[in-house]
């Protein structure tokens, strides 16, 4: 899969709630080879208030064009911690 825009992402920032990548590229299943569509979802996870905790979610979605209800994916919570090298 080929992800669109490449680019670097700081998860650590407070001002990135979310991002959305469309992907494209191909699927081999034992004999056939086709091409499929998809997207990658980053999205900082909120409690029921609207206030983010500390952990994203990263969603991956790819889709078969040529066979009908053929699908990939998977959602990984992503935590991130943040040390203080003095206390640490």
């Amino acid at each position: 899969m080929a992800i669109y825009p490449t680019l670097t992402i700081d998860l650590a920032d407070p001002y990135s709630d979310g991002l959305v990548f469309p992907m494209e590229g191909s699927i081999q299943d034992s004999i056939y080879d086709s091409s499929c569509n998809g997207l990658l979802i980053i999205d900082k996870v909120k409690d029921k208030k609207g206030q983010f905790y500390s952990y994203w979610n990263i969603s991956y979605f790819i889709y078969d064009v040529q066979v009908d209800d053929c699908e990939i994916k998977f959602k990984l919570p992503l935590y991130i911690t943040q040390f203080d090298f003095n206390n640490n």
